[in-house]
């Protein structure tokens, strides 16, 4: 099956069905041209899976796109940002996009997700490794961690302005379970970064 074809049986936007594949979460092969191509045996795999985890409201394709828009708008401006060379920042967006895939896949979970919540530590632990090499704050990861949880929870809450009150249930529910993902983010940062003074 295309990209195309595969994001339809799979309900979610092309970019998300790439998202998955470059995670490791689905399976695809490639073209000699370079497309991506699904085996129907996979999809159907991934859907057993997938649906078994899955939130019944799922976070909608607006709100992902809205996130990363907002964050690529607002994070200019950010002083912590002004310290990274363009190394560094590449370092950071990947650590960044995998944060909000992360995020994504535990919106979309109704268990603990106990290894999300093990690799969302994971993910602060390398961004305070990165810190301690540049000789950066601990203030200064506090506040990248404030500005990315600030900007997913303005985001969810802007998606639905008029919202009725089982959406105003699940927005709720969003919102407890980023709280709870980048809680991890930050433990991982503190407990890396406090190790790291130590030594």
């Amino acid at each position: 099956m295309t990209l195309e074809q595969a994001s339809e049986r799979l309900g979610v936007h092309p970019t998300t069905l790439r998202r998955w594949v470059d995670e490791g979460a689905l399976d695809a092969f490639f073209t000699p041209g370079g497309h991506r191509r699904f085996r129907l045996t996979d999809l159907v795999r991934f859907e057993e899976q997938h649906h078994r985890t899955r939130c019944s409201i799922a976070p909608k394709q607006g709100l992902v796109d809205h996130a990363i828009a907002h964050t690529r708008q607002d994070i200019p401006g950010q002083q912590w940002v002004t310290a990274y060379g363009e190394a560094e920042r590449e370092t950071q967006r990947y650590l960044g996009r995998r944060l909000m895939g992360l995020t994504l896949q535990y919106l979309a979970r109704t268990d603990e997700g106990e290894e999300l919540l093990s690799e969302a530590r994971s993910i602060g632990a390398l961004h305070a490794s990165n810190a301690l090499r540049r000789g950066q704050s601990l203030t200064d990861l506090l506040q990248a961690i404030s500005f990315f949880r600030t900007t997913l929870v303005e985001v969810a809450l802007l998606e639905q302005p008029q919202a009725t009150q089982a959406q105003r249930e699940v927005s709720v529910r969003m919102l407890r379970r980023i709280e709870r993902l980048l809680g991890e983010v930050q433990s991982g940062v503190v407990e890396l970064y406090l190790k790291g003074e130590d030594a």
